[in-house]
């Protein structure tokens, strides 16, 4: 959270001073790039506090002002045991400070240099990480500023660690629109170490910032070193925009993790941030299905979920001896993730009859999307098949529906409006159908690459989803373009091969420009000859 107080900064040290006629300032024991952090004594309790004290330009201009009293409310209504508690705030002869609880313990950075965790104790500070910020971005709060150094561990009597995160909100006022002046001077609104890319280049931070660098630090606690190692601001920067993180088997850990839980780094640590978890409450939600954590979530309805590289989950909720009718079970992965979660269930109570006069009863569900039965939509091209179907012939999600039909209208809903995609795509992240209508609406804003990179998200997550009515159509649209010709060209050769010609002669039959007839007519006989 902070650093050694300078000597040349003790002309400002308020030591000794009584703020607000009650707290009494007895010593520095930091500083950070917002403020300064104070030990100090509220004289009528004779209880010690910590003591913010923002730096002289965040005092600035009644705006500011006006805005801190705003930011330092709902840090006051954010209660929650992992969360470190604002208790008063104030204006001192036009500084601004913060008071909080004093928790006593030592940051995550200093605890990793010293010694590694157990792996079953990461796992747990892991997760009271994500709580606190899952419970922050509930009350729409974005923390803009997640690392190891912002968290506190406290060893508990019982042996246990637990885990305060520091800082909540503060970033953020240093980041509103209109602070300029602020930036000027040096606010800090972020550590390099540990920015999304899109906040390192200036864009506003959301909660998926606050997911990329929970990522981080979670790569850290588990493999004690960091997942970029650059030195230089730069280099750091550049490395989050382009270099992929490393897999924490690259690394080591003290047992090994499961593909589920590589897979649940590498979605945080996503480039983009509309690929990865949309906040950390869904982030939570699928930690507590990781494999590492069967068992240790506590609720009288264990939720067990088997993660195979490449599979979805078999996810139970039922107590033990639950009969046949009352069991939800969702068996969305591949037959041999039911085989094998058989076992598991067993070893919860679960019968093995149950189980099965379940998965008789719901045979079809049991079908994973992407080995559905092929019928009239198996389509050939030069002997070789291609299963499409039109994924819409399914129920479509409720929270979907609305901008569905508004996209199809031909609307543009703004990236806000379009937040239930995202939430949608993080929600399933086996349903291709948010990710078909991102592609359609980034492709009529002529967004390619944002199109793009949807359209390849939706047919990893089910190759069968070309049946599309729009995918073909959008991605020869994006052929014919300079910025797009080369890789939309290769997704329409690997994806549709020669089936795609039809739709390339409709294309090449409207199009007036003449560099765009040209590409077309490169990648029709490409087509043709494509396996």
């Amino acid at each position: 959270m902070t650093t050694p107080v300078q000597p040349s900064d003790a002309e400002n040290d308020l030591s000794g001073r009584t703020i607000a006629d009650r707290y009494k300032v007895l010593r520095p024991i930091g500083e950070g790039g917002i403020g300064r952090v104070y030990l100090a004594e509220h004289l009528a309790l004779g209880r010690q506090v910590a003591i913010k004290v923002l730096h002289p330009q965040f005092a600035s201009t009644e705006e500011l002002r006006a805005r801190f009293v705003r930011e330092a409310r709902s840090l006051g209504a954010l209660s929650h045991p992992n969360i470190v508690t604002v208790v008063d705030f104030g204006d001192l002869d036009g500084t601004l400070f913060l008071v909080m609880e004093l928790v006593d313990g030592e940051t995550l950075d200093a605890r990793l240099a010293r010694e590694a965790f157990s792996f079953t104790t990461a796992l747990d500070v892991i997760r009271q990480m994500l709580r606190a910020l899952a419970a922050a971005h509930a009350q729409g709060i974005v923390h803009r500023d997640l690392k190891p150094g912002n968290i506190l561990i406290r060893s508990l009597p019982d042996g246990s660690e637990h885990v305060v995160v520091l800082d909540f909100g503060l970033a953020k006022f240093a980041d509103e629109p209109n602070s300029a002046t602020i930036t000027r001077k040096g606010a800090i609104l972020g550590t390099p170490a540990y920015m999304a890319p899109e906040q390192s280049m200036g864009a506003v931070a959301t909660p998926a910032a606050d997911v990329y660098a929970a990522g981080l630090v979670a790569f850290e606690v588990l493999t004690r070193r960091r997942a970029f190692m650059e030195t230089e601001r730069s280099e750091l920067v550049k490395a989050h925009v382009l270099t992929p993180p490393p897999k924490l088997a690259d690394i080591g850990t003290e047992q090994p993790a499961s593909p589920g839980l590589e897979a649940f780094i590498a979605h945080a640590l996503e480039k983009r941030a509309i690929n990865r978890f949309v906040d950390a409450g869904v982030m939570l939600a699928e930690y507590d299905l990781l494999p590492e954590l069967a068992g240790r979530t506590g609720g009288t309805n264990p939720r067990i979920s088997l993660l195979e590289s490449g599979a979805t989950s078999v996810v139970l909720d039922a107590p033990a001896a639950t009969p046949a009718s009352a069991i939800t079970l969702a068996p969305m992965g591949k037959s041999r993730g039911i085989a094998v979660g058989l076992a598991v269930l067993v070893a919860s109570g679960v019968t093995v009859a149950a189980v099965l006069t379940y998965l008789t009863r719901h045979e079809t569900s049991t079908t994973p999307r992407d080995s559905a039965a092929p019928d009239a939509s198996v389509l050939a091209a030069n002997g070789h098949e291609r299963a499409s179907r039109d994924p819409w012939v399914e129920p479509v999600p409720p929270a979907i529906v609305d901008l569905r039909t508004r996209i199809g209208n031909g609307e543009h809903p703004s990236r806000t409006a379009l937040r239930d995609l995202y939430r949608a795509a993080a929600a399933d992240t086996h349903d291709p159908r948010p990710h078909l209508l991102l592609g359609r609406t980034y492709t009529d804003r002529g967004w390619f690459d944002d199109a793009l990179d949807a359209y390849r998200d939706a047919h990893e997550r089910d190759p069968s989803c070309i049946g599309d009515p729009n995918m073909v159509r959008d991605l020869i649209r994006i052929a014919a373009s300079q910025r797009g010709e080369v890789r939309a060209g290769e997704y329409v050769i690997t994806w549709f091969g020669a089936l795609a010609i039809p739709t390339v002669d409709q294309a090449l039959a409207g199009i007036l420009d003449s560099e765009s007839r040209v590409r077309l007519n490169s990648l029709r006989p490409r087509l043709l000859s494509s396996h």
